[in-house]
């Protein structure tokens, strides 16, 4: 064998000997790779989940005060990151306003640094996430709601006017927004779908659905609310409800001048619910008026509301709901009606087709709600008050935010 030969036999195998040292390197840098990737993916969506189960626990604690840091490790730990093992580490912190941030810190032995000379032999991999935990207010925390959209004419879909009067809590339109009148105070945000003169105001691009869940088939025969209130002897129903049907039936009396209601309960009627009298209630009575056609109260007016929204000792419940689908929707007869002075009400008046007109004169309270398909809110010397409810089972939302 000639010394060519012998020379080109080892060159080729030291070219072998390169070349699978170097397969291997990529072969080990593959393996570190895939397992950093896995790694990465793993320890991010137990940070997600971690984050956000320290914030939910923030605001929403399973047990006496929040533990959001035991919630968030232990989440981890049901995910395959427990902070106990030595190569482990989460790390969960309180940013406030119901923010946490949660980072998770993982190391692995890597193969590729076995492999090739001067690499590292380790692999680390951090992954974070932020969550929040949001309160939802009741009823949105509207105080005044136009859910009528920007196709309506003739008019604002929410007009508001009149003098020296103050708005505590949000105001929104699905459709045009006009506030007008001196001495006005809006103590909360002030939103649009189509166009506001008011500033200052947000628009937004999509229409917002119903702060309520309310229908007139709660109350029809079969409805949910409707049976609570039977099973208890306190829904009274009528064809025609009417101050003498009250008197006669002895749900309400004349005293001191006034229709004053007897009897707490859902007041329910196929018909129209008209009462020209001042109404007053005694005490610790409260009512809600529900009617499949249109309510209108011409005197002075006490409100009560006694059917709960939601539930809750604190629920300002429900004063008034008016099914009233005038043709059209946007004109026509108000669905709600309310004329005069001295009027005192705690509740919400809704009236999801047809539009919702108080007038008041002067000295009125408000506490609560109005929402209606459309609004036309005038008087002077008024106040409407959104009423949270506490004490009634809280609406939360967790948002991961990074």
């Amino acid at each position: 064998m000639n010394d060519k030969s012998r020379n080109e036999r080892g060159a080729a195998a030291i070219i072998a000997a390169i070349t699978l040292l170097a397969l291997l390197g990529f072969t080990a840098l593959a393996i570190d790779a895939g397992v950093g990737y896995n790694d990465r993916r793993g320890t991010q969506n137990a940070a997600d989940l971690a984050a956000l189960a320290a914030a939910w626990e923030d605001c929403n604690p399973q047990s006496g005060s929040p533990d959001s840091e035991a919630a968030a490790l232990q989440t981890a730990a049901d995910n395959g990151y427990d902070d106990s093992d030595p190569d482990i580490e989460v790390v969960p912190t309180d940013l406030g306003g119901g923010q946490w941030q949660v980072d998770i810190r993982i190391t692995n032995e890597a193969m590729f640094g076995r492999a090739i000379p001067n690499a590292g032999d380790q692999i680390t991999v951090i992954s974070s996430a932020v969550a929040e935990c949001e309160r939802i207010p009741f009823l949105g925390g509207y105080a005044v709601f136009a859910g009528g959209p920007p196709s309506c004419t003739g008019g604002a879909e929410l007009d508001l006017s009149g003098s020296s009067k103050i708005v505590n809590g949000g105001v929104h339109s699905n459709g045009q927004l006009k506030i007008s009148g001196s001495e006005t105070a809006i103590n909360g945000q002030v939103t649009f779908v189509s166009s506001s003169n008011y500033e200052p105001s947000q628009q937004l691009s999509t229409s917002l659905e119903y702060p309520l869940d309310v229908r007139i088939e709660h109350y029809r025969p079969g409805g949910s609310r409707r049976a609570v209130h039977q099973s208890n002897g306190q829904f009274f129903e009528t064809d025609s409800l009417t101050s003498n049907w009250l008197r006669t039936n002895g749900y309400a009396a004349n005293v001191g001048g006034n229709l004053q209601m007897q009897v707490s309960g859902v007041y329910y009627t196929t018909g129209d619910i008209h009462i020209n009298d001042n109404i007053v209630m005694a005490p610790g009575v409260r009512v809600t008026w529900v009617s499949e056609g249109k309510i209108r109260f011409t005197g002075n007016v006490e409100l009560y509301g006694f059917d709960p929204v939601v539930g809750g000792p604190n629920d300002p419940g429900i004063a008034i709901f008016a099914n009233h689908r005038p043709p059209g929707q946007c004109s026509g007869q108000a669905a709600i009606s309310l004329k005069g002075a001295n009027t005192v009400w705690t509740g919400v008046l809704f009236a999801p087709y047809g539009p919702v007109e108080p007038s008041f004169s002067s000295n009125v309270s408000l506490n609560g709600s109005i929402v209606g398909y459309t609004l036309a809110v005038s008087g002077a010397n008024f106040e409407i008050s959104w009423q949270d409810n506490p004490n009634a089972l809280p609406d939360f939302r967790v948002n991961l935010l990074k």
